[in-house]
């Protein structure tokens, strides 16, 4: 309805209700408040359509062309300065232009009235494995080959990632060192990508917490991941699951191992089972490691909603996986985004990034306890690597 309309009709109302009598003229003065109201929100939503200024001059198609970063800055660091490129988008152009392909034609704006921002510009501006048997196996063999830990089909850890408070939403999101934040549960595999999320968790969970409200437990106890059944393992009777890898903050089931309590005095058996253990760990590590040195939305808290800032986790997993994944065909040196430098290993350790998520008490299983056991006999006799021993004689494992 046409906002004059509104106001003719209410000022018919008001004549109307000065010659009423007093009960009719509540009645009729309700109707008008009403109109009112309603009359407000029309002339809001007309304003907010008539665009004052559609294109403001310094973005016009010709300025774009002339003095933008993506027509000026971007190409020339590209061929002349690919370091800085790199520093720039967070990736070599090669792997941009592949990922471009992919998200080009969603991002592109159709419009007959002005010339649109080319796909190209808008990807430069906001720049998973299915779960199969086979891909399971695969990941699986990668951990023995990389890891020398077989059987294992990822490494699982937690972390917080810090926001602003959101509005209304008291201590939900007040982790333990004192600060608002949503947690990010990941699995990842030998290769440093991320092959199960779980985004936005509130911050006062602990990583158990979050990993059993997660629905990860169901899937894993039911099977709906596919995962392979268990096997044989050279020179043991038993068979052995396929399992994750966490640490003292989840809990030990036949799908999922951690280190033996390091408050008991543990055997060399025991230790070499840390040991083997941390270090196939040290994946999920490495990959929470890059996500911060490389997208630096992770350097302070995120301004955003917590929606958006689910979003904004989310694309940075994508991206960080998508990379990594063009990268695997490079030799190992040609590799820009696994390999950091000192300065950047430097930053990682002073900045903000990704805080470790609180630990809680959990309980253990008979039937874990045993997978546990006979994974500790067949790293300490059946496949021992030649300096484990030194390793656990010289830690705290």
């Amino acid at each position: 309805m046409d906002p004059n309309i509104m106001l003719m009709i209410i000022m018919k109302f008001l004549i109307q209700a000065r010659d009423e009598p007093m009960r009719h003229a509540e009645i009729t003065m309700k109707k008008v408040t009403a109109m009112y109201y309603l009359y407000l929100r029309y002339k809001k939503l007309e304003e907010q359509k008539n665009r004052r200024i559609w294109v403001r001059p310094i973005f016009t198609e010709e300025r774009r062309l002339a003095q933008g970063d993506s027509n000026n800055l971007l190409v020339e660091m590209q061929l002349t300065d690919p370091e800085k490129y790199f520093n720039y988008l967070r990736m070599s152009s090669t792997i941009f232009n592949e990922l471009l392909k992919i998200v080009g034609p969603l991002i592109e704006k159709q419009t007959a009235v002005r010339k649109p921002i080319p796909a190209r510009t808008r990807l430069e501006k906001k720049v998973m494995v299915d779960p199969t048997e086979e891909n399971w196996s695969r990941i699986a063999e990668d951990f023995e080959l990389i890891c020398q830990f077989p059987h294992c089909i990822g490494a699982i850890d937690g972390k917080h990632v810090e926001i602003q408070a959101p509005p209304r939403s008291g201590s939900c999101y007040y982790n333990y060192k004192g600060r608002h934040s949503i947690n990010l549960l990941a699995v990842s595999d030998a290769k440093n990508r991320f092959i199960i999320v779980d985004i936005g968790a509130e911050g006062r969970q602990s990583d158990g917490g979050v990993f059993e409200n997660s629905g990860l437990p169901h899937l894993l106890e039911t099977n709906a991941l596919h995962i392979p059944l268990p096997t044989h393992l050279n020179h043991m009777d038993s068979d052995f699951p396929y399992v994750l890898l966490g640490d003292e903050a989840f809990p030990l089931r036949s799908y999922m191992m951690r280190p033996y309590p390091r408050s008991r005095q543990l055997n060399i058996n025991r230790k070499i089972f840390n040991y083997r253990l941390s270090r196939a760990r040290r994946t999920v590590e490495c990959a929470f490691g890059l996500l911060v040195a490389r997208w630096r939305i992770y350097r302070r808290p995120l301004v955003a909603c917590t929606r958006t800032a689910v979003k904004a986790v989310q694309a940075t997993v994508v991206l960080h996986n998508f990379i990594i994944n063009n990268e695997l065909n490079l030799p190992f040196t040609a590799r820009r985004y696994s390999n950091m430098r000192e300065e950047e290993h430097n930053l990682l350790i002073t900045s903000t990034g990704l805080t470790a998520v609180s630990h809680r008490n959990v309980s253990q299983k008979s039937t874990a306890l045993k997978i546990r056991d006979n994974f500790a006999y067949y790293f300490e006799h059946i496949n021992p690597l030649p300096w484990q021993l030194d390793k656990v004689l010289t830690n705290n494992f």
